[in-house]
């Protein structure tokens, strides 16, 4: 998988990915989420949430209901996408751990 392609899935997710405030609450860096969530799950999620919401997957509706039924847009990622963007995610979550480690 090339770097362009990592690059290309990261930025269509960026929106959903970078830290903001909601609700005078700082939300973090989701990184660390393919640390936390099965790949296999994680990866249909990232490909269709909708659907998943819609199907009633227990984890998509906790998340739906915990972050005040804000739904996650799915981006219309293929396989390939996907598998670039967690992979994107795995490399920021063991680089962010690294740094942690050092402090």
């Amino acid at each position: 998988m090339g770097r362009d392609l990592t690059l290309r899935s990261a930025e269509r997710f960026r929106g959903c990915a970078r830290p903001r405030t909601r609700r005078g609450v700082h939300v973090r860096h989701r990184v660390h989420v393919t640390a936390v969530r099965e790949r296999a799950w994680l990866a249909r999620y990232v490909a269709e949430p909708d659907q998943m919401l819609a199907e009633g997957d227990p984890l998509a509706l906790a998340l739906f209901a915990k972050y005040k039924t804000v739904r996650m847009p799915n981006l219309g990622l293929n396989r390939e996408e996907v598998d670039a963007l967690l992979s994107h995610l795995e490399q920021r979550s063991r680089a962010a751990l690294e740094q942690a480690h050092k402090r």
